[in-house]
């Protein structure tokens, strides 16, 4: 969710604190539960009864995190901002800032995270085109420009689990058997569609249970997955 010509410098070099905001990787909060549970089954046994019933553990993973941070830039507009290709381009903060939603575009698992009707004003609408006007923007009112990093993404969990079975082999191996459910519920979340944080679209959308960098190496869709593994330790 970061901008084409984000990431280049303070608005006014003169004036830092006009960029103090939440960090692009700031995710506020962060819960991870790993646990391992041993079932008290066949412990005391011995035969038939113990190979079955004994030698059973049931584990998982549940992470869950708030949202990270995203600015919207005015990368559409033609200003001199954006003509350089060396500053900041952020829109005018001209109305109130909305809160998050998670309203259905009619698309497939697309939705509207922040409507941004009414709530800022391009560089180029707010100077008529005048590229002077742009440009002194940032020189004298930099001010008027929206904060970094104004809005949120939703958050963010998921839980896998797995169910094993210990047999052992003599006093020092043993044979292990798992049965994982990775996103074992088929939780999808929302994540923010990069560039469409920009005043020019209107809206700022996400889609349900599709990553950012899909198609990318190691980036698949959120789905639940199984798959059954061996272990020999010794």
């Amino acid at each position: 969710m970061t901008g084409v010509f984000g990431e280049f410098g303070f608005k006014d070099p003169f004036n830092p604190r006009l960029d103090y905001a939440p960090s692009s990787n700031d995710i506020r909060h962060r819960h991870v539960l790993a646990y391992t549970y041993e079932l008290p089954f066949g412990k005391n046994m011995s035969g038939v009864a113990r190979q079955v019933l004994n030698g059973w553990s049931f584990s998982g993973i549940y992470s869950a995190q708030t949202g990270g941070t995203f600015s919207v830039y005015d990368n559409i507009s033609d200003s001199q901002c954006s003509r350089s290709f060396t500053n900041y381009c952020y829109p005018l903060l001209t109305g109130k800032v909305p809160r998050q939603t998670r309203t259905p575009t009619g698309a497939p698992n697309t939705f509207v995270l922040y409507d941004l009707t009414g709530v800022f004003t391009t560089q180029a609408d707010f100077c008529e085109g005048d590229l002077a006007c742009t440009a002194n923007l940032y020189v004298l009112n930099a001010k008027s420009l929206s904060p970094r990093n104004l809005f949120r993404l939703p958050g963010l969990w998921n839980y896998d689990a797995a169910l094993a079975k210990r047999f052992a082999i003599g006093e020092r191996a043993g044979l292990e058997f798992h049965l994982e459910a990775l996103n074992i519920f088929n939780h999808s979340n929302l994540f923010g569609n990069a560039g469409t944080n920009d005043a020019g679209n209107g809206v700022v959308t996400a889609n349900r249970g599709v990553p950012p960098g899909i198609n990318a190496s190691g980036v698949t869709a959120e789905r639940r997955s199984v798959q059954l593994g061996v272990k020999l330790t010794f």
